[in-house]
């Protein structure tokens, strides 16, 4: 964030934070550090599995496990410094402090022998922030490959990025799908089970009920010895097992599956793709009409085979004249951008480098008391 300008640290906390712990202040190496300025989701305590959870006795406040801040030194949050200008501008409202750690200080790509420069995107280029459309509606944002039309769309969490803007970061162009080093997919070859607190929020179903009982039984046949998180899962969710993926908004309503997720992801049985959090109902059926693979010839799942995705933290300032003025706005966004080749890009955003769902836009200078995103 600061190229070394402001040395940050982070801080071991003990137990659950609160507003004493917090506004108290620590020196490192004699320089008085205040961690009072940066939340997110280190703040959170490291979880533990359920295994651990059945072989440890409760914890005393002293053992209780416990997150991190990041802190920043005294002088450098003094009223008229540059960095309290930017705090004020990244954190107008107080939703905006907890994506503070995310803004500035996010984790780097788990890619070997790279440094900040070849995976930051730097420069001016000009994006286009369109709200969310319904299903079924025609989203203004369509592109096609040369057998018609790709079958994606901006949403929130998704967007799309042109790749001669994208290859500006030297990570890009290794993680290419023809690039010598392969590099594996988000979740490669992991499994993952239907978590219990999903099934929590739907009325009983015996048909549900049913096949939950005979996925138990079916993993029950090969593990003889349970473990205690094993039983926990077997007995609340059947151990249901299936495939790590991560889906992205179709524009048909459909499921499209790359050739890497095609043999567990394309039965007849169909699929079903859960959003975490589980606080509300999050588990979306496909049958198996709806599910289209690379391997029969899909162009939108044979796109993905071949295309680049990556997890983006952006930091923007809206240029309102031919210089970048102080009072210019800020605003940060977070999700999934899609690499579009060049010569599939739409010609109607022929001017722009990249097409974010506004929902991906969360903090904003102009925000004083809440989110106020574009709507339709």
């Amino acid at each position: 964030l600061t190229s070394g300008a402001v040395k940050v640290v982070a801080v071991q906390l003990k137990g659950t934070p609160t507003g004493a712990m917090l506004t108290r202040t620590f020196t490192v190496e004699g320089v008085p550090y205040r961690m009072d300025l940066f939340g997110g989701s280190k703040l959170k305590p490291p979880q533990k599995s359920l295994n651990q959870l059945a072989s440890h006795l409760p914890f005393t406040a002293a053992e209780a496990p416990s997150g991190k801040l990041l802190a920043i030194p005294y002088a450098e949050t003094a009223p008229g410094t540059a960095f309290e200008q930017l705090s004020r501008a990244w954190a107008p409202f107080k939703e905006a402090y907890y994506y503070t750690q995310r803004r500035g200080f996010a984790a780097p790509p788990g890619i070997p022998d790279i440094g900040p420069h070849d995976y930051a995107l730097e420069g001016c280029f000009k994006l286009s922030l369109l709200p969310d459309h319904p299903a079924g509606a025609v989203h203004p944002f369509r592109f096609e490959g040369r057998d018609g039309e790709i079958a994606l769309r901006p949403h929130d969490g998704c967007g799309f990025i042109r790749a001669s803007l994208a290859e500006r970061m030297p990570s890009i162009a290794r993680a290419r799908h023809d690039a010598p080093e392969r590099m594996p997919a988000y979740a490669d070859k992991r499994q993952s089970a239907v978590p219990p607190s999903a099934l929590q929020h739907y009325p009983r179903s015996v048909e549900v009920a049913q096949e939950t009982r005979e996925k138990a039984q079916a993993w029950l046949e090969t593990h003889q010895s349970l473990t205690a998180e094993e039983l926990f899962r077997t007995v609340t969710g059947g151990h249901i097992e299936g495939s790590s993926a991560i889906a992205v908004p179709s524009s048909d309503e459909c499921l499209h599956v790359p050739t890497g997720k095609s043999k567990t992801l394309t039965r007849d049985a169909g699929v079903l793709v859960g959003r975490s959090p589980y606080d509300k109902p999050n588990l979306r059926p496909f049958a198996a009409d709806r599910v289209r693979s690379a391997r029969d010839g899909d162009r939108t799942a044979a796109f993905l085979d071949r295309c680049v995705a990556f997890q983006y933290s952006f930091n923007f300032a809206h240029r309102s004249g031919a210089g970048l003025a102080a009072d210019d706005p800020t605003f940060f966004a977070k999700g999934i951008l899609i690499v579009v080749p060049d010569e599939m890009w739409p010609a109607d955003f022929a001017e722009r480098g990249v097409v974010m769902s506004a929902e991906d836009v969360k903090c904003h200078s102009y925000w004083l008391e809440e989110k106020d995103r574009v709507k339709a």
